[in-house]
């Protein structure tokens, strides 16, 4: 159950940590991390108007990062897609309360559930 849930999980962790605004907006955030984060995020982030702003304020170009960017984008899909795999490739070993099982990697999980809840360990 746990591979089920860790994706999900992730991806939401990865979409919210591009929510928070540093206080005092911008102002004080690098022109490496404004604008890999322009270029990273999707453009329905709810920040993006913000970063924008900023480097136009600025006067900074993007440019110059699109592809460290496109590298990131990258290596964001392959993290997803092996997720993506984990979660199909695990398998249960045994039926029972408390289930086993074997990750592509070799290592072990076992996860108990108890009404709706799954604990894994």
């Amino acid at each position: 159950m746990l591979p089920k849930i860790l994706l999900p999980v992730i991806i939401s962790l990865m979409i919210l940590t591009g929510c928070a605004v540093p206080s005092g907006g911008y102002r004080n955030t690098p022109t490496t991390k404004l604008c890999m984060d322009y270029l990273t995020f999707p453009s329905y982030n709810i920040n993006q108007n913000e970063r924008a702003n900023e480097l136009a304020r600025r006067g900074e170009s993007c440019q110059g990062y699109a592809g460290a960017a496109q590298v990131r984008n990258q290596s964001n899909a392959q993290f997803e897609n092996s997720l993506r795999y984990m979660q199909q490739q695990s398998q249960p070993v045994q039926t029972s309360p408390t289930r086993t099982y074997i990750m592509p990697n070799g290592k072990v999980t076992n996860c108990t559930t108890t009404g709706t809840v799954t604990n894994c360990f």
